[in-house]
């Protein structure tokens, strides 16, 4: 109880304070006139940025796995000459 009535005079005291207007408290996504924020759909754009990053991201994976599981047999066939254990 004494969280709640913590959290309520927090919550007055943000929205009574001439700075804040329009300030989103974090903990309840609601701004500090008390009007729920609407979630709205995501648009092309950022559709577009997300399917770009993750395609990155995935690119940059592989290219990762590609280097590791196969850095020994491209080591061995560039510097056979050499000794083993310098290599």
């Amino acid at each position: 109880m004494e969280e709640i009535r913590r959290a309520n005079a927090v919550k007055k005291r943000l929205a009574t304070a001439p700075d804040t207007q329009g300030a989103i408290d974090v903990a309840t996504a609601e701004t500090t006139t008390g009007v729920r924020e609407r979630s709205r759909a995501m648009t092309r754009e950022e559709r577009k940025v997300i399917l770009a990053s993750s395609a990155g991201t995935i690119f940059e994976w592989y290219d990762f796995y590609l280097y590791g599981a196969l850095a020994a047999i491209i080591g061995a066939q560039f510097f056979t000459a050499f000794p083993e254990n310098t290599r």
